[in-house]
């Protein structure tokens, strides 16, 4: 927070927030809520958050945390307030790729040697883009690429996403188009189940607006939420009997019986989350008179 200067000196206006690259499998909801707290009590008034999920030092989110978890990490940088940061194939949910010593290409990684290069290295989340299933995934016509692509370049893919409805890029979109909602460009934001290991949450809403709660399941198990009682927002707003699921990770569970479905109508007393999933709610809040 330092580059941002004090009440005498301005510096930056817009710090990289690295809050989140720390996240792992291990990461829980309770930690999520502690790191994004963290950093939201601590940027100096009237300046703007931004959130990073990773970049060309960092091993990749879909690495740290899992593939199943990508849309949740995307639904939270998006739209959490801010600008969202977006290293390039975290749409797609591109993950690290190994990359031997003899294929080397960081100087860092090289300079180590053969023997402690793995340590070093920043090759394995700098691989190119992955375009379409065509020669080095589309991205050069050269004989080969600097570094070489991912081997599931093939159905992971630009073109291959674009074509398929339940992808990540397809979520990531619909996710862009949702950063346009009054609530969401200029609403207030508030946090739910602090205290959850497994249940993150939060909501954006904005007098006179439909409303978004963001809802991710960190846990191995399938939960229920009940949003009508949940503790946090300190009475600013209370949740309606129902919403709609607007947007579902790839890998929301089908087919749920009296449980919520992957789009459509949910009773916000009985919220299913299958495990690993991330769902964001469209909703009518309801004020105090």
């Amino acid at each position: 927070m330092k580059y941002y200067g004090n009440d005498t000196r301005r510096l930056a206006d817009f710090s990289f927030n690295f809050q989140l690259i720390p996240v792992n499998k291990n990461t829980t909801a309770a930690n999520l809520s502690h790191l994004v707290s963290t950093y939201l009590s601590a940027l100096p008034e009237g300046r703007w958050p931004n959130w990073v999920l990773g970049n060309h030092d960092n091993s990749r989110i879909a690495t740290r945390v899992g593939e199943e978890l990508v849309d949740a990490f995307n639904m939270l940088s998006l739209l959490l307030g801010g600008t969202p940061v977006t290293y390039y194939g975290e749409e797609l949910g591109m993950h690290d790729v190994f990359i031997s010593f003899e294929e080397s290409q960081d100087p860092k990684g090289i300079s180590h040697g053969p023997k402690h290069y793995l340590q070093f290295s920043r090759d394995f989340e700098r691989t190119p883009m992955q375009w379409n299933n065509e020669t080095h995934a589309g991205f050069t016509s050269a004989a080969r690429p600097w570094l070489r692509v991912a081997d599931d370049y093939a159905t992971n893919n630009v073109e291959e996403q674009r074509s398929n409805a339940n992808s990540h890029l397809n979520v990531y979109k619909r996710l862009v188009q949702l950063r346009e909602e009054q609530a969401i460009m200029y609403g207030d934001r508030c946090f739910l189940f602090d205290d959850n290991k497994d249940v993150f949450a939060f909501a954006r809403i904005k007098k006179g607006s439909p409303a978004y709660v963001v809802i991710i399941n960190f846990g191995s198990n399938s939960t229920v939420v009940n949003l009508i009682e949940a503790e946090g927002c300190d009475g600013i707003f209370g949740f309606p009997t129902d919403g709609i699921i607007d947007v579902n990770s790839v890998h929301t569970l089908l087919l749920r019986g009296s449980k919520s479905g992957t789009k459509g109508k949910v009773p916000l007393n009985d919220v299913f989350l299958g495990p690993k999933e991330a769902i964001v709610v469209k909703f009518v809040p309801v004020f105090p008179r």
